[in-house]
């Protein structure tokens, strides 16, 4: 039997961080998500080879640099634990 676990990467199995997203940033998000949906759309269906999909492949993973940066800088959220250890000594 396959031990599911055991095959994810510690990336993705790590603790999910939940971040705070100020409306400018959900704003550049989406805007981002959108031109990223278009490119990668456009990519898939283009059939194009040389220099040219080498553009593309790189604006792809610049605006997916774009969203991480966005994205990362959010500030985090406390998780719940800590937020009820801080009342409880706190009152």
């Amino acid at each position: 039997m396959l031990n599911f676990m055991n095959a994810v990467p510690a990336a993705v199995a790590a603790p999910r961080i939940r971040r705070r997203i100020t409306p400018e940033a959900g704003k550049a998000l989406e805007i981002l998500a959108h031109a990223l949906e278009y490119l990668t759309d456009e990519f898939a269906v283009s059939g194009v080879a040389g220099a040219s999909l080498g553009d593309r492949v790189e604006a792809i993973e610049l605006l997916k640099s774009l969203n991480r940066r966005i994205y990362l800088e959010c500030a985090e959220v406390p998780r719940r634990r800590v937020r009820s250890f801080l009342r409880g000594c706190f009152g």
